[in-house]
């Protein structure tokens, strides 16, 4: 039986989304964090909800979801408890609802941490994933293109918004991080392809 949420005066976000597609997008967020089976349960993860798209956030993985939503919010819960309320529900459609303290997998109530998002607070949220870079910020000061500025692409007409590429170059970042790959060759390799959009 599915339940309605939606009414619920305490809930500032919410979507709808197929059970089964969700748990395999999870899991696909688990597989690049490298997390020890013994550490799943203290596992914290973000979720933002802003305009139809919904990020998923661990340290060094992030995943994305597109359905109509309700309202903007971010979002952080242990991601064990969310995954094993997933699947121990039965229903085909999967009812996310979040309030400031709670959030609802169907039936199930799960506590969080929520903050209201604002469009402009909105974009400062996306900009960069969850613990990428360890917090050292340092990293962003080297960049060399804007931050605020629009870019297109040098073979089709795809713009892309200069935050839009630091966390890109952020989340390339911690996976080549490994072969010695720094963030400026990461910048430089897409610079290639772009130019500022006038």
């Amino acid at each position: 039986m599915q339940i309605n949420l939606f009414q619920d005066k305490n809930v500032v976000s919410s979507f709808n989304y197929p059970r089964r597609e969700f748990i395999k997008i999870i899991q696909n967020l688990k597989r690049p964090a490298y997390i020890k089976s013994k550490e799943f349960h203290f596992v914290k993860c973000e979720m933002i909800i802003a305009d139809g798209k919904i990020t998923m956030r661990l340290s060094g993985s992030e995943v994305y979801l597109f359905c109509d939503t309700i309202g903007m919010c971010k979002s952080t819960f242990y991601l064990r408890d969310f995954y094993e309320a997933m699947k121990a529900d039965r229903n085909e459609i999967i009812t996310i609802a979040i309030s400031i303290k709670t959030i609802n997998v169907n039936a199930v109530t799960l506590t969080s941490e929520t903050v209201l998002l604002s469009e402009s607070s909105k974009v400062k949220e996306l900009e960069a994933p969850l613990d990428f870079l360890n917090k050292d910020t340092r990293i962003i000061e080297q960049y060399t293109f804007n931050n605020g500025q629009l870019y297109i692409s040098l073979y089709d007409n795809r713009t892309f918004h200069g935050l839009e590429i630091l966390s890109d170059v952020m989340k390339a970042q911690a996976i080549f991080r490994k072969y010695n790959i720094y963030p400026n060759e990461i910048e430089e390799l897409i610079l290639k392809h772009i130019r500022v959009y006038k």
